[in-house]
């Protein structure tokens, strides 16, 4: 045991001395050599090598400590030091220093940091780094065999490169706005640097302010080219950036400014991978992936892998390129915004929602091959108001793509929206006059997807077939429009309106696109029972406004609308000349309608004329006239509104020397032999339809009626008041007035002229100031007519002079009805059916007019009730009156 303990304490003891001898060894080198240990510093790293402190180190190392080292930089780049460092250690050969020399092969740098800048021609600090060295070392100056033995002695053999901590500060001031970058936190070690073989590699640095170390190299370096640069030198590495932000890249790396459009708003971090084979200046990227959140989205939505070969010239427009592009929701709105979207596709395309994008890329930049499938069935699509896929629409677009330098191709490719497929190709052409030409082909295409492709036509649903080939170009600057040429085929069709369940059956056309107009021929349909055949031209593609031509030689009325229509109304060689357009995704029609003859209502008509305004929920008839019983029918305005099957009607009518009895005949056969002459009215209406029929009661309006020159048949109302006055027999006293009985004997009443203001309201026909004029009275009256013929009337019978004064002679009480005029104003009573009229004279305000000593102004209309009159009350009358009114 004792002896071990001296065996211990003698290892130890040997342990210390050797350690003490050691430095006391490598201190007396480093005293002696120190000088020289500089100069070869100066050798490999040029003059402007500079350190406050040099010792001897064990702790961290066998080697030397150059403390506070710096390199200086040339005053052209910058007045700060290339390189500074809180340490530089160099680590020293234990066998070559046992044998009495000093190898330094290990360099670490502690907390180094380096400014690297590219002035403003372009040259790198660091690329003249040798040159600059080779000429600031003074010339080499004669030395004794003794020096040489003595420099031989150190050598700089460094096979193992250190970075801790450090920072690297990139500055470009060839461009116009500097370009600087950092970046920090910089661990780097080479390992096993060797000219014959190959050196292994790791950095890790951080570029984010916030994150640890987010950039990562590792790989094998050489084997070394002596007499090359640094970017000749082989290499073959992997490189990692975890959180790469594009603003930060851009700015500092101006090779980057034109090749990221800032409007594809990369606001987050890219992530990269990639391994770089070959020599730094033209290297091959093999196995790369890049994932970037584009145009706002927090997720990274675009995916790009593949490889780049730069191995021919280093040139990027000329590397071989290999790899996937994945573009996954996509935000249309925020692609609009992109010069890509704006310089390639139309400015009248434009949606809403998200498309997806899948490509496999291959070939060099400008003669690049591209497989793309694009979807966006999420999202809403729109060209102008011509074209609009709805949200849920499948559409997907598989195409291949090539360029050939300026010029991209599409190949055919395929189309799908919904269940419609679309053979598709064309040409894009760059310049200062881009231009786009695409072909389409559909090979009997669903009508029944076209359709909801269109927004005029979205109330409808549709069968048939749709097939033709259409070439459209456009040139992408300006305002210029598209120029297209080709046909479609419509054929087999059938399209119903969803609402009002009308149909469009047998339907075929020909549609011509003649450069930037188009042309509808050899169109023709069937709605019910009616044919019609159409003609139509668009004047400018650009503008969604179709100008036609529609013709029938039987159109029934019922066939087409719900409003009321008699199932009789027949528009026979009819013409519709108008444009229809689209207006918020609603069609509407606007032009002239005309018939030469036909049946409107069960009458026959002739030189029917009329403007119309049609859409979904609105006709409108402008200026409608026609010729009918011997007459003239016009209407400034007729509108139908409303959806479904309930409408409203509003109508202003004016009619001129109309047959009345034919339209008696025609419309009211009860009343056909109750009147002649010839009808004037001019007057509005409104009613409620539902079904096609009036509703009950909501007929209302009115209107002023004139008939000149006519005849009331089988009515005398002279007869039906003399029949109640004078004797109390059915007879009429003779000696009361000839002229009065001559009157009374006729069956007819001739008149003059009637006028009336008509008013409907509520299933009654009244009238306020009905007048009717003849030679020798006039009739003024107001009343009412049920639609069951029960009338009432007040009114007022004026003799005139000459058979007032026959009548002053025989009974003088009649001087109390005697107007200023000298005329008799008789007051009378009517109710009853015109089959059965009562007629007799008001007493009640024949009472009245001889208390007052005056006529009344106005004469008052009967309460509308159908219940008879209650006994009117006695009233109090001069004698002589009341025996010429005996009752």
């Amino acid at each position: 045991m004792r002896l071990s303990k001296k065996s211990l304490s003698l290892a130890v003891g040997t342990v210390i001395i050797v350690a003490l001898a050691l430095v006391y060894s490598v201190n007396l080198l480093a005293a002696i050599r120190r000088d020289l240990v500089y100069e070869e510093l100066q050798r490999v790293a040029g003059k402007d090598v500079a350190f406050d402190e040099f010792e001897v180190t064990l702790l961290t190392g066998l080697g030397f400590s150059a403390r506070n080292f710096r390199i200086g930089d040339s005053p052209i780049f910058a007045a700060t030091p290339l390189l500074r460092a809180q340490e530089l250690r160099m680590g020293v050969s234990l066998l070559s220093l046992m044998l009495g020399r000093i190898v330094i092969n290990k360099l670490t740098f502690v907390e180094p940091e380096f400014q690297i800048i590219t002035n403003e021609e372009g040259v790198m600090n660091i690329s003249s780094l040798q040159d600059r060295r080779k000429q600031l070392v003074e010339p080499p100056k004669a030395r004794s065999s003794a020096s040489k033995r003595e420099h031989s002695s150190i050598n700089f053999v460094v096979t193992n490169f250190q970075i801790k901590n450090g920072r690297i500060d990139f500055i470009d001031r060839s461009v116009r706005a500097p370009a600087e970058m950092q970046i920090k936190r910089v661990d780097m070690n080479i390992q096993g640097i060797n000219p014959n073989g190959r050196a292994k590699m790791s950095l890790a640095a951080s570029l984010s302010e916030d994150l640890d170390q987010d950039v990562r190299v590792e790989g094998h370096l050489g084997p070394f080219v002596r007499g090359k640069g640094w970017k000749e030198q082989p290499v073959e590495v992997n490189v990692e950036f975890d959180s790469l932000f594009v603003p930060l890249l851009t700015r500092a790396v101006p090779f980057f400014r034109d090749k990221i459009p800032p409007e594809l708003d990369i606001a987050g971090p890219l992530s990269l991978r990639a391994k770089l084979v070959g020599v730094l200046a033209r290297p091959q990227i093999v196995d790369f992936i890049v994932k970037a959140p584009i145009l706002g989205s927090p997720d990274y939505n675009a995916v790009l892998n593949g490889s780049a070969d730069l191995s021919t010239n280093g040139v990027w427009s000329e590397a071989q390129l290999k790899g996937n592009l994945r573009l996954s929701s996509i935000d249309i709105t925020r692609l609009q915004g992109t010069t890509l979207f704006q310089d390639v596709l139309p400015i009248e395309l434009s949606g809403e929602g998200e498309v997806s994008l899948e490509s496999v890329i291959e070939g060099t930049w400008d003669k690049l091959r591209l497989g793309t499938i694009v979807r966006a069935r999420k999202s809403e699509i729109r060209y102008g108001t011509w074209l609009r896929k709805p949200r849920g629409t499948i559409a997907e677009w598989s195409a291949k793509i090539s360029r050939q330098d300026h010029r991209f191709v599409i190949h055919e490719s395929l189309l799908t929206v919904g269940s419609t497929t679309i053979n598709l190709s064309g040409v894009y052409e760059r310049g200062s006059r881009p231009r786009l030409q695409l072909r389409a082909r559909a090979d009997r295409s669903n009508l029944s997807e076209v359709i909801e492709l269109f927004p005029a036509l979205q109330a409808f649903r549709a069968t048939g077939t749709l097939h033709g080939e259409i070439v459209a170009s456009k040139v992408m600057i300006g305002e210029s429009s598209w120029n297209m040429n080709g046909e479609l085929e419509i054929s087999e069709a059938e399209l119903r309106h969803e609402s009002s369940r009308r149909k469009i059956e047998g339907l075929r056309a020909n549609i011509l696109f003649l450069g930037k107009q188009a042309r509808i021929e050899n169109a023709a349909f069937r709605v019910r029972s009616s044919d019609i055949e159409m003609i139509g031209a668009v004047a400018d593609l650009a503008v969604p406004a179709l100008t036609c031509e529609l013709r029938s030689a039987d159109l029934r009325l019922v066939d087409l609308a719900d409003f009321p229509v008699a199932k009789s109304d027949r528009l026979q060689n009819v013409r519709l000349s108008g444009k229809l357009t689209s207006e918020n995704g609603t069609p509407w029609l606007r032009g002239t309608v005309s018939s030469l003859g036909g049946t409107l209502q069960d009458l026959p008509y002739l030189d029917l004329r009329s403007q119309i305004v049609w859409s979904a929920e609105e006709i409108s008839l402008k200026e409608f006239s026609f010729r009918a019983l011997n007459g003239s029918w016009r209407s400034r305005d007729v509108s139908i509104t409303g959806t479904d099957k309930s409408q409203r009607l509003e109508l202003y009518a004016q009619l001129n020397s109309v047959d009345l009895q034919a339209l008696l005949t025609s419309k009211f056969p009860s009343f056909k032999d109750r009147i002649e002459g010839q009808l004037n009215f001019q007057g509005e209406f409104s009613a409620e339809a539902h079904n096609g029929a009036i509703k009950p009661g909501s007929l209302e309006g009115g209107g002023e009626t004139r008939i000149p020159g006519g005849t009331l048949k089988d009515f005398n109302l002279i007869a039906l008041m003399m029949s109640r006055i004078g004797s109390s027999g059915s007879a009429i006293s003779l000696q009361l007035s000839p002229s009065l009985a001559e009157l009374a004997r006729f069956k007819d009443t001739p008149f003059e002229n009637l006028e009336a203001l008509v008013i409907l309201d509520q299933q009654v026909i009244r009238t306020e100031n009905l007048q009717l004029s003849t030679a020798d009275y006039k009739i003024m009256a107001a009343g009412w007519m049920m639609t069951d013929q029960v009338t009432r009337w007040n009114g007022m019978l004026v003799m005139s002079v000459r058979i007032s004064q026959e009548l002053l002679r025989e009974n003088k009480s009649l001087r109390y009805l005697l107007d200023r005029s000298g005329q008799i104003n008789l007051p009378f009573r009517v109710e009853g059916t015109p089959a059965n009229l009562r007629v007799r004279p008001d007493t009640r305000i024949i009472a009245q007019i001889v208390r007052r000593g005056s006529l009344p102004k106005t004469i008052e209309p009967p309460v509308i009730d159908k219940r008879p009159d209650a006994q009117e009350q006695k009233e109090s009358l001069p004698a002589e009156l009341e025996q010429f009114l005996s009752r």
